[in-house]
């Protein structure tokens, strides 16, 4: 994974274990994804320990959770779930 310093990457993992951090530029970018081109079996590393660490944090599953919960929230208010008058 190839990343920015947004988000919770730089707070809670390490760039070069678990991703590689870039500038917010397409000239950092590109050249992030080409030395991960460059070396696939770090590439292949860092996606795994990302993986497990996002399994451990349980970002997917929460993130999940809260988008079932907004959308059912926005059904509900949008009155789609009641029976025409």
């Amino acid at each position: 994974m190839v990343t920015t310093r947004t988000g919770f990457p730089p707070e809670l993992l390490t760039s070069g274990v678990h991703y590689l951090q870039a500038k917010s530029t397409p000239q950092s970018l590109a050249a992030a994804l080409a030395r991960l081109g460059k070396h696939p079996q770090w590439a292949a590393g860092l996606a795994a320990q990302g993986r497990r660490a996002a399994e451990q944090f349980g970002y997917a599953t929460r993130m999940c959770r809260e988008y079932e919960d907004l959308l059912i929230k926005l059904w509900k208010k949008s009155g789609a779930d009641q029976e025409p008058g």
